[in-house]
């Protein structure tokens, strides 16, 4: 028998679909899955993720050079942030806190709320503010984003009643999905659909495994549940913005040197909370990219 999940042993029900995958798969898939980018010229430039991969391909921004590794070589040159030494290196799968080579999770540093107002040039992947955290960390992390989220909007006389919910609504969602395998009424459908969900959190492809300790600890993720009423997205984050003179209401660009105040306080708040002793060689907090012109 088999599912999206892998080849399975034969199951009595949903919940061994999972069960049985634990003893099968490794404990992680790699995030960072080692497909080399190379220059026109054939330089080596950093690693990028299947699914980048498969972006610069769809694309026709680069070429397949070697299967493996996975080896693309670009038409054209990036931006002029990518050809820094950060970019250069080779790709760590391993706990930007503490090494750990473990079940590992994308932490973006700025959180999205408020990251999808700025400038365009900030809401790249950049590896100095999405970086690999084991849970342990990234609920560390993320806990004093939310705090420091909450002081923000407070300082700017900026009222939010649930920005706690709001923030919790991945781990939420997450969460349920994990439980909802626990039933074992439920179709092949439903359990694709829940599992996606949770790949989606590790950053996972369609078609990883997912291992039992990798459900197992998005079920115990620790959560705020919300209330009907606040479905609705919260419009704060963009009046921070906008208040802080980040970016225009007309859709313009703000002041350089407050959104980079803005962006390395996030820096700060994450140094602070995690106190990390394996960041990427390069990572400075008081780095910033180069726009297009420079």
């Amino acid at each position: 028998n088999q599912t999206k999940l892998g080849p399975q042993p034969q199951p009595c029900g949903p919940q061994q679909h999972v069960r049985q995958e634990a003893k099968l798969v490794p404990k992680q898939s790699k995030l960072y899955d080692g497909c080399r980018l190379l220059s026109p010229e054939g330089d080596y430039l950093y690693s990028v993720g299947r699914k980048k991969a498969k972006w610069y391909l769809n694309k026709s921004l680069a070429d397949v050079v070697d299967e493996e590794p996975f080896t693309l070589r670009l038409r054209v040159l990036p931006g002029t942030h990518f050809m820094e030494p950060l970019y250069l290196q080779e790709a760590k799968n391993r706990c930007a806190g503490c090494n750990d080579e473990g079940s590992n999770v994308r932490f973006s540093l700025v959180p999205h709320a408020f990251r999808k107002h700025l400038p365009g040039c900030l809401k790249d992947y950049l590896r100095h503010d999405v970086l690999l955290l084991c849970l342990v960390c990234f609920r560390r992390a993320e806990e004093a984003a939310q705090l420091h989220g909450e002081e923000l909007l407070r300082n700017a006389d900026l009222q939010r009643r649930h920005v706690r919910q709001a923030a919790d609504r991945q781990r939420l969602e997450v969460r349920r999905a994990a439980g909802a395998l626990l039933n074992p009424a439920l179709s092949e459908e439903t359990i694709a659909e829940k599992v996606s969900i949770i790949r989606a959190f590790y950053g996972k492809s369609d078609g990883e495994a997912l291992t039992q300790e990798e459900v197992d600890n998005v079920r115990a993720l620790s959560c705020t549940p919300k209330r009907p009423q606040e479905e609705a997205p919260l419009p704060e984050e963009r009046v921070l913005v906008e208040k802080l003179g980040l970016a225009g209401t007309d859709g313009k660009d703000g002041d350089d040197e407050g959104i980079h105040a803005f962006v390395v306080s996030w820096r700060q708040t994450f140094l602070k909370a995690v106190e990390p002793r394996f960041l990427p060689e390069g990572w400075d907090v008081d780095w910033r990219p180069r726009r297009a012109e420079e």
